[in-house]
């Protein structure tokens, strides 16, 4: 075995975890939005601006109130939170995604980019990461094998 493969055999866990990290962020965050590929969508407003407070960083989350459709009245919180200022201000408008048998399991919809390419691309780049290490195992094994045959 050579110098390079003793040094990516001792690198090659921080690779796999971060390719298990990424892979199961997206599969987690895709999951977490499938129920919403069938749901309904509506407009809701900001209603509060959430801030909290964490040591050198404040973060806000908005807060918003939509209607269902037989007119309930619902809360939605923003995944997506900033740093410093809010992207969002009391009485803006924005999207609201619902699931239609639980209107309580919804989302602000930040379109096709936040809601599920980002996911997808989280996914797709955890599986490649994963794909290599194990190919360069594979690699590797194989040298160690047939070594001597030859």
């Amino acid at each position: 075995m050579n110098k390079d493969d003793k040094d990516f055999l001792k690198a090659s866990p921080i690779f796999i975890l971060m390719g298990l990290a990424l892979f199961l962020s997206g599969a987690w965050i895709l999951y977490g939005h499938a129920h919403f590929i069938n749901g309904a969508s509506t407009w809701g407003t900001i209603v509060e601006i959430q801030k909290n407070e964490a040591p050198g960083s404040d973060t806000y989350a908005a807060h918003a109130e939509f209607q269902d459709e037989q007119g309930n009245l619902y809360k939605a919180e923003d995944y997506i939170t900033s740093r410093g200022a809010p992207l969002s201000k009391v009485g803006d408008h924005v999207k609201i995604l619902y699931n239609v048998k639980n209107p309580q399991e919804n989302m602000v919809d930040h379109g096709n980019f936040w809601n599920w390419i980002m996911p997808t691309c989280l996914l797709t780049f955890g599986v490649f990461l994963l794909v290599c290490m194990l190919a360069e195992y594979v690699r590797i094994f194989k040298s160690l094998l047939f070594k001597n045959r030859f």
